[in-house]
């Protein structure tokens, strides 16, 4: 698949060596655009080494956690004080982000200062109108404390100090790829991303039944694995338990499948990766087992196409990054891989683990829903309004948007305006001289002054 030239321009940029923030909605391409800058960074000759915030994500981009590459523990971090530095973060030349929108700020801040006091190019990826960073109520207590506030709300990674340092040279892809073929829904679901409830009248017009041949996007894992558990006992097929196994190590935390999964014929399944031999199949493909081989394998029957298709099993790696002094080049070193049907029983998923796929055939229920970007991501799993069956009508307070997020990407869009450097000396002169009436300004309040002037 040719890139657009909107994907394009991305890629021209990161080989110029720009810091680049990289966003977009749901389904515009940005897994795609990311693995097409790593191959055109290292066929140009870059170290690049790839994070992720959760080790399920960095398994999907075939990176490591964000933990490991920069030797963080799991506690809160919001002091950016760089104790230590990796060897493969000094040494790498390009640092990728993924998933950028579930980064803590504390987790930010000390990404931003290693890579600025290293001076290193930096490319991060994601949507922060959807599924924002998690903070559970002891890390709220420690970092409501560390940035001085009576209670931290949000932690996004663009409300840390070392965001606009980093001078992110902002990409959007607009054309929907998921939705490439319905225009009018691509259109509305861009509306509720950002929290504009206009799309309401004509999302409401897809209220219908239950589709019992979809699937069933819930708010819960319990919600989803009793609608799923509940279906595979009402078959009266054989069951079948196929056991993953674990060759080196491997956390179990970070399977992508389960390591025992409990199979029917005729049991609804969701396909976990893109067809390794052809294009018959994708990440996110549903259909029902039709039949059980001796080597391991199932058949399944597409919904869609009806195709029969062979799902065999499938070896997942885990990696790390090794800098090899020899050849002044970062190695990947595979730990451990982990192999297993690469299956999940097909009736319903939570929203959580929907965020990334694409599903011709949907029920989403926003019922139950308590957290900024939930329904827009529950929505634009969607290709085509035929296959999104609105279980219940949506109202005005189901379109959870942070105005945070809102803010921020309304700043993205206002025209940039260039300054001479004679501008730039004015400009601080008038900032040193309104300074002299403070005795003391932090390093972060001062930033904001400069950042607040200049723009």
């Amino acid at each position: 698949m040719e890139l657009t030239k909107e994907q394009q321009e991305v890629v021209d940029a990161a080989l110029r060596g720009e810091n680049i923030y990289l966003y977009g909605g749901a389904g515009t391409g940005k897994s795609y655009t990311l693995n097409k800058i790593v191959n055109e960074l290292k066929d140009a000759g870059k170290k690049v080494v790839i994070t992720a915030p959760t080790g399920v994500a960095a398994i999907n981009v075939h990176g490591v956690t964000i933990n490991k590459a920069f030797g963080l523990g799991i506690k809160p971090s919001p002091n950016s004080h760089i104790i230590s530095t990796q060897t493969v973060i000094r040494e790498a030349d390009v640092i990728i982000v993924d998933e950028i929108s579930m980064v803590r700020r504390d987790r930010f801040d000390y990404i931003g200062n290693t890579v600025n006091r290293l001076n290193k190019q930096l490319i991060v990826v994601g949507d922060f109108a959807q599924l924002p960073p998690i903070i559970t109520p002891k890390d709220k207590e420690v970092l409501s404390k560390a940035y001085k506030v009576s209670e931290l709300k949000t932690a996004y990674a663009f409300e840390s100090v070392q965001w606009e340092r980093l001078n992110f040279k902002p990409y959007q892809l607009t054309e929907s790829i998921r939705q490439n073929n319905d225009a009018t829904l691509a259109e509305n679901l861009n509306k509720i991303r950002l929290g504009d409830t206009n799309a309401l009248p004509y999302l409401n017009t897809l209220v219908s039944d239950e589709d019992e041949t979809a699937i069933t996007i819930c708010a819960t894992n319990k919600e989803a694995d009793n609608i799923n558990n509940k279906q595979l006992e009402s078959l009266d097929t054989e069951e079948v338990t196929i056991n993953g196994r674990v060759i080196g190590t491997f956390k179990e935390n970070n399977y992508p499948v389960p390591t025992e999964l409990k199979l029917k014929v005729g049991a609804d399944v969701v396909i976990c990766v893109n067809d390794p031999k052809s294009d018959k199949y994708q990440n996110g493909s549903r259909g029902k087992i039709v039949s059980f081989n001796d080597r391991g394998g199932v058949i399944v029957e597409l919904y869609g196409d009806g195709n029969h298709v062979l799902i065999e099993p499938y070896e997942w790696e885990d990696i790390e990054y090794v800098y090899d002094e020899i050849t002044d080049s970062i190695e990947e070193i595979t730990k451990g891989s982990y192999i297993q049907l690469p299956l999940k029983l097909g009736w319903a998923v939570t929203i959580h683990k929907s965020q990334g796929q694409t599903y011709e055939n949907v029920n989403v229920s926003l019922q139950r829903i308590w957290e900024s970007g939930q329904a827009y991501v529950a929505l634009s799993r969607a290709t085509t309004a035929k296959g999104l069956h609105l279980l219940n009508s949506i109202n005005a307070s189901q379109i959870i948007v942070d105005n945070k997020v809102i803010n921020f990407y309304k700043g993205l869009s206002q025209p940039i305006v260039e300054h001479t450097e004679e501008d730039i000396s004015a400009l601080k002169n008038k900032i040193e001289n309104c300074l002299t009436e403070f005795d003391t300004l932090t390093e972060e309040t001062l930033h904001k002054i400069v950042q607040l002037v200049k723009g």
